[in-house]
């Protein structure tokens, strides 16, 4: 009897001896987790609002426009891009993050930041063509638009793939912004009033035989 009772304390003493090491180690790495997590979120947030301010001249570009306006839209978006190509770079990685996560978040913004200014770049071809009509900077702006969204889309899939290793919330709606702006600088070409496009070659010679 005396045996039983020594036996039963004896275990009742090493599963508290095993709650005390074991229960704050769990509770250490979910507090260490759930601070990774809001970290990262806020980074996230930051980059998705940049995104959108980005966006901002664009959305006027949903009503018909004469020449004059769509030029001021065009260089404020060029303005906005070259503003947010920079900031991009200036974004601080959270601190509490592991080595390996701040390493992608870094290349992340420099993805970010490249395809802003490469963006940039695509509007200021779109300006020049605006002036002279010449398809070889149609097609340059186009170049330079497609390798923008190649660079921006890739820094979202990154993006999306580290909030999957820690398991992060998703943030709801805002990438649509990026989808609803790059169907704008697909349709941006047709925006030009039809009385100021390029008339193709070919045409002009057939007018003046």
């Amino acid at each position: 009897m005396i045996f039983r009772s020594a036996l039963k304390y004896i275990s009742v003493l090493v599963f508290l001896i095993f709650s005390t090491f074991i229960y704050p180690s769990i509770s250490t790495a979910e507090n260490r987790d759930n601070i990774q997590q809001q970290a990262f979120s806020n980074f996230e947030k930051k980059i998705f609002e940049m995104i959108d301010s980005s966006m901002e001249p664009l959305n006027k570009l949903d009503k018909e426009l004469d020449e004059e306006s769509l030029r001021k839209i065009v260089l404020s978006a060029k303005q906005k891009f070259s503003e947010n190509h920079r900031s991009f770079l200036k974004i601080k990685v959270p601190d509490v993050l592991s080595a390996d996560i701040k390493a992608s978040l870094e290349q992340i913004k420099d993805e970010f930041s490249t395809g802003f200014l490469v963006l940039q770049e695509s509007m200021d071809y779109f300006a020049q063509y605006m002036e002279n009509h010449s398809h070889l900077l149609l097609k340059k702006f186009m170049e330079k638009r497609n390798r923008g969204f190649l660079y921006i889309d890739g820094g979202l899939t990154s993006l999306a793939t580290v909030r999957l290793r820690l398991d992060a919330p998703k943030l709801e709606a805002t990438p649509n912004v990026w989808d609803v702006g790059k169907r704008h600088l697909y349709e941006l070409p047709k925006k030009i009033p039809e009385n100021n496009k390029a008339v193709p070659i070919k045409s002009k010679l057939r007018k003046s035989n």
